[in-house]
């Protein structure tokens, strides 16, 4: 564990920000943590921080008083809300709780980030290396903030860290090993305000200090960012279900490689659960992570076989009088639901008839 500051601020108390108090606890700060929320909506929840020695402030409107050095803010904070503006105004250094987690850490770090795709991209990942025989915990987005990794204490081989846009606002020093940008398309402009403010904090996760640094972008995604001229420091590796020119590529219905000792047919998307051509993105990213780690195209190929994907994501629901039904309620956003609906075209032989239930 490093060293943190003496004098600690949390601001949002939420499973991420529950996780970075206690972090910042156990490695000897003064912690004070703070919520606009009333201390009924946590139902008791906050009697582990008491008990860890955290001052807990809720129904806070304002940052507490205190010469802190140090705010860790938790990913649900917008910038707009009225605690947010406090801390700015204070000058006082402010970190996101996924940054504060990583650097208590100090394993090999992939991060995954995009729109769409980022917890199968991260699981498949996560399962290659297990697979593999690496010890590999997933974490941030996908559910376990990274402060409870760095809680446990034993550090894992590998580290894989699903990051969402409000998590990389507050980056400065987070910088993977790997990093994978899925794909970009206008998302959250409620709190970011356009879709090239948007994509300017997930090309975040590009930047980098690393002389071997690796980047692993969506051919389509990468134009759209050269087109808002932000630099890419990283060595690139494509992919793409739509352009032959990527490193990896989708073409009837094979993933493919298009140079070196990868070139030609690498794995058919019908030896898989998997189905589209976003889940062939997917695979592309989550296999050249794996080679950068050192895994052979054997060991994943037989992982992709095997991965069984999360809930909720086209998921086979049962069927009626001849009507198939499928849930693919993660779909939050119209990009994601167009490319649920285009695998589905995919999947049927004869001419798609397929019913849209949304909402």
């Amino acid at each position: 564990m490093t060293s943190v500051p003496q004098n600690i601020l949390v601001i949002g108390l939420g499973e991420s920000g529950q996780a970075a108090a206690l972090l910042a606890a156990a490695g000897g700060a003064c912690v004070t943590a703070a919520d606009s929320r009333p201390a009924s909506a946590f139902s008791g929840t906050l009697d582990n921080l008491r008990a860890a020695g955290v001052a807990v402030e809720t129904g806070a409107e304002v940052i507490p008083s205190g010469g802190f050095d140090l705010a860790v803010v938790s990913p649900g904070l917008s910038p707009r809300a009225d605690l947010y503006r406090s801390l700015s105004e204070s000058g006082i250094p402010v970190v996101g709780e996924l940054e504060f987690g990583w650097s208590h850490i100090g394993a090999p770090t992939v991060a995954i980030t995009g729109t769409n795709g980022k917890t199968t991209t991260t699981e498949l990942i996560t399962h290659m290396l297990y697979e593999a025989g690496q010890r590999t915990v997933a974490a941030g987005n996908i559910g376990l903030p990274a402060s409870r990794v760095a809680l446990g204490g034993a550090v894992p081989e590998r580290l894989v860290l699903e990051v969402s846009s409000f998590q990389l606002e507050t980056t400065t020093v987070f910088d993977p090993e790997v990093s994978v940008l899925l794909n970009i398309t206008p998302d959250h402009l409620d709190r970011h305000g356009s879709t090239a403010e948007y994509a300017r904090i997930k090309a975040r996760i590009l930047s980098t200090r690393r002389t071997d640094a690796v980047a692993v972008v969506q051919s389509e995604a990468l134009a759209y960012l050269r087109s808002l001229k932000v630099e890419i420091p990283r060595r690139l590796v494509t992919f793409s279900s739509g352009s032959r020119k990527a490193d990896l590529y989708f073409e009837d219905g094979l993933v493919m490689g298009g140079s070196g000792d990868w070139k030609g047919p690498l794995l058919s998307l019908q030896q898989t659960r998997l189905r589209g051509g976003h889940n062939a993105e997917n695979i592309m990213a989550a296999m050249a992570v794996g080679r950068e780690f050192g895994l052979s195209l054997e060991q994943m190929v037989r992982s992709v076989k095997t991965y069984r994907p999360a809930e909720h994501r086209i998921e086979p629901a049962g069927e009626i009088n001849g009507v198939i039904f499928v849930n693919d309620s993660k779909a939050t956003n119209l990009d994601a639901m167009m490319r649920a609906i285009e695998a589905m075209s995919s999947m049927i032989a004869e001419e798609p008839n397929i019913l849209l239930i949304a909402g």
